[in-house]
């Protein structure tokens, strides 16, 4: 049989080299333990913001409000395209109303015309009647 190896005994300064060693290894194991216990908890309550222990993510926040910015921005958008479609389809009806009393004012016009030579040749073929001269 081979003889019991012994230990070797360690002093006080390699004793406390290896307490401390031995503690910030358990304090990183339990930072560890704890923060994935966070994600569990995140991904089971499918939820950022009712995670306990919440950090808050700077670039999550940031992006979070550019979010709530260009929805603000689309709405306005939305809003003002409406605005802008219902005038263009009130301009849209006046254009053709416009189009519409140009193109009466014309036939009128022509057929003023009209009347006035028709009334012209009556009246020359009246005093050719009245004058015998037909």
């Amino acid at each position: 049989m081979k003889p019991k190896s012994h230990p070797m005994l360690l002093t006080k300064n390699q004793m406390k080299q290896e307490v401390d060693r031995l503690t910030t290894e358990l304090q990183l194991i339990t930072s560890q333990r704890n923060e994935l216990q966070d994600h569990l908890t995140f991904i089971s309550e499918d939820t950022m913001d009712n995670r306990p222990y919440h950090k808050p993510n700077p670039f999550y926040e940031k992006l979070k409000l550019e979010h709530a910015q260009v929805v603000s921005e689309l709405r306005t958008l939305e809003v003002d395209y409406t605005d802008t479609s219902e005038k263009f389809g009130e301009l849209t009806k006046e254009t053709v109303f416009y189009h519409l009393h140009s193109w009466l004012l014309m036939e009128q016009t022509q057929l003023e015309k009209k009347l006035y030579m028709l009334r012209q040749e009556k009246m020359k073929l009246l005093d050719d009647w009245m004058t015998g001269s037909y």
